[in-house]
Formats: structure tokens, C-alpha cells, sequence
């Protein structure tokens, strides 16, 4: 018995050329997918290939921004973008009072930045994927930096998290999990008993998920927010995720400095001035560990509380 797992639908023009070059999936190899929204399109997509797809992230922008009149959607040239951009048109015929502006990496760069750049007033935008250019490239780090900053008059939502924390005021995104436990013991099963009845979809939920900088930026009161809303420190979020490398410079540090003032006391016999040094520093370093753990304890914390 063979079985196949796919990657994530994600890049079209890297992950899934392999998978698509095979032309078909030879007969009897059993297929498993992580990590692939659930609102998956045909390309090229036949009438009813789309599902019901209700995006928050519009009936958001309107409770915040009741005067918008244009919304703008980033996507790019992976199969997350074209298959969100699908979903998104086919879902504007509901809002025959907004213009729907495509901001899309197929088009080029260039195009894409002057689009972005030219937005009317009363406009907003929703971010959805960024990562691969018109040529197939990935783009650099500080691209979706750049675009938003070419008009940082707009406010911009994400309808996938990207740009949370950096870019985005929030937005109506998926609640990432890691699935490879899911998938792997579907796999498993299926292995064990030949059986297929104990594959199943598992779908993961969405938050209403912002980031309190730019709340405070933009000037939105936490109370306009939909109820349940998660409001997120993201600068505390980066230095907990990044602690333990913290720690780790905080503690290489002081032993640098250590080795400083035990080699001046041997020269010059500074030893009352070396010992005070070193006891300032080691009380420096010492409440630099203690922010560290409690800021990773806070975000374990509030990671248990959003499950709950």
C-alpha cells in the first residue's frame, strides 16, 4: 500500500508544481493534505467550484469604518492568493455598494505598488497573501512593509494574519494549529486497518484577533471591537517568542564583562571597583531573566486563556 501527503495549499507556482507535473495521482495511492483551506477553488474553476464563503473581515471594516466606500484586497501568485481572490469576487456580488480594488502580485510588482498607491480616499484594505511575485520569486521581507507604506493614510485589516503585528490593525483570521499530529494518525489508522472511514476533515476555528499598537494608532476603542475579540501586545508577543535567545545574550554578556573586570583587577588592582561592577551587572542581567520569563509566562498564559 502506498500513501502521499501533500504540502499546504499555499505556493502554486513552487509547492504543488511537483504534485501538479504528475499530471494524475497514480491509481490505488491514498492522499492525505495538511494544512489547506476548506474553500478550495478549480483552476481554472468551473461555475460551482466555490463554496459558501462569508468574509468577516468586510462586515468588520464597515462596523469601524461605516464611510468606506472601496476595499482592497492583496493577494499574490500562490494558490492561497488566486483561490482567496476566487472566493472574494464571487462573494462581492452581496456588496453592490463597495468597489472591490485588486491589489495582485500576477500583475507585476510595479502595478501592484502603483494600485496600492493610488487608492481613493474612503478606501481600506484587506491583506491576504503576500509572498510570491508575478515571476515566481519570493518576495523580500520588507515588501509588504514597503507596499502599505507607499499609502499609510488606509487602514489595513488581514483576512489570513498576515501583516498582524506589523502592518495591520487585525482582522478575522484562522486560529493556525499544528496539524501534523492529526494527519499523521489519519494516516496511521488508515495504515492499520485499510479502512478510509476514519479520514475526516479537521477544520480549525477563526478569532477576531488585533494588535493593541495599532488600535491605539488608528484611534479604535476597544468597546467598537465584536465581542470575544483578542487584543494582543505584539511587541511583547516578539521579545516572549524570541526570550530564550535573550536569555542567552543577557547571560554571555555578563560573562564577557566577568572576564573584563578579572582581568583589569589582575593589572591594576582594582578589586572594590571590579566586585561593584560586576554586582550591578549581575543585578542588571538578573531582572533582565526575570522580564524574560515573566513575559514567556504571561503568553503561555494567555494562549490558555484563548482556549478556554
Amino acid at each position: 500500500m502506498q500513501m502521499m501527503s501533500l504540502p499546504s495549499a499555499s505556493s502554486l507556482s513552487h509547492r504543488w508544481e511537483p504534485i501538479v507535473s504528475l499530471g494524475c495521482i497514480p491509481e490505488g495511492v491514498m492522499c492525505f493534505s495538511c494544512f489547506a483551506s476548506e474553500n478550495g477553488v478549480m483552476l481554472p474553476a468551473p461555475p460551482d467550484s466555490l463554496q459558501t464563503w462569508r468574509p468577516r473581515a468586510i462586515d468588520l471594516i464597515r462596523s469601524l469604518y461605516p464611510q468606506v466606500e472601496n476595499i482592497a484586497l492583496v493577494t499574490d501568485n500562490t494558490y492561497g492568493g488566486i483561490s482567496l481572490q476566487a472566493l472574494v469576487r464571487a462573494e462581492w456580488e452581496n456588496y453592490p455598494d463597495l468597489n472591490l480594488v485588486l491589489v495582485d502580485s500576477r500583475e507585476g510588482e510595479e502595478t501592484a505598488f502603483r494600485t496600492y498607491a493610488t487608492l481613493p480616499p474612503r478606501s481600506a484594505v484587506m491583506l491576504g497573501t503576500w509572498r510570491v511575485g508575478s515571476d515566481g520569486e519570493y518576495f523580500m521581507q520588507r515588501s509588504l512593509n514597503d507596499l502599505v507604506q507607499n499609502n499609510p493614510r488606509v487602514p489595513v485589516f488581514s483576512v489570513t494574519g498576515t501583516g498582524i503585528g506589523d502592518t495591520a490593525i487585525g482582522g478575522y483570521v484562522p486560529e493556525y494549529e499544528n496539524g501534523a499530529e492529526v494527519i499523521a494518525n489519519q494516516i496511521r489508522k488508515y495504515y492499520d486497518t485499510d479502512d478510509i472511514e476514519d479520514a475526516h476533515f479537521h477544520t480549525s476555528k477563526s478569532l477576531y484577533l488585533f494588535d493593541s499598537r495599532k488600535l491605539k494608532e488608528w484611534k479604535i476603542a476597544e468597546y467598537a471591537l465584536p465581542k470575544g475579540s483578542v487584543i494582543e501586545d505584539t511587541m511583547a508577543a516578539k521579545l516572549s517568542k524570541y526570550s530564550h535567545y535573550i536569555e542567552l545574550l543577557v547571560a554571555g554578556i555578563l560573562l564577557l564583562v566577568l572576564g573584563f573586570l578579572m582581568m583589569v583587577d589582575d593589572r591594576f588592582g582594582l578589586l572594590p571597583v571590579a566586585y561593584l561592577l560586576a554586582f550591578i551587572f549581575l543585578l542588571v542581567g538578573f531582572g533582565s531573566l526575570i522580564v524574560a520569563f515573566g513575559m514567556r509566562r504571561a503568553d503561555r498564559e494567555l494562549r490558555r486563556q484563548e482556549r478556554d
